[in-house]
């Protein structure tokens, strides 16, 4: 029987990889937008990049 901290590490490598993926399309479609008028969301890009350095310590701490 599979343990649950097993389960929830496997849960947040997945999760991580679907919110990088995610992440990585918006960034290049944000890329893609004509130059002139910035992004609406820009905080919201900023949360992700916190997201993603949070998540990603966090698994360098758990190893």
């Amino acid at each position: 029987m599979l343990s649950v901290h097993h389960l929830l590490s496997k849960f947040r490598q997945a999760f991580d990889l679907l919110s990088y993926f995610l992440y990585s399309c918006r960034f290049s479609f944000l890329q893609k937008l004509p130059v002139s008028r910035p992004p609406p969301d820009k905080g919201q890009k900023k949360k992700y990049i916190i997201l993603f350095i949070i998540v990603s310590s966090a698994n360098k701490n758990k190893r």
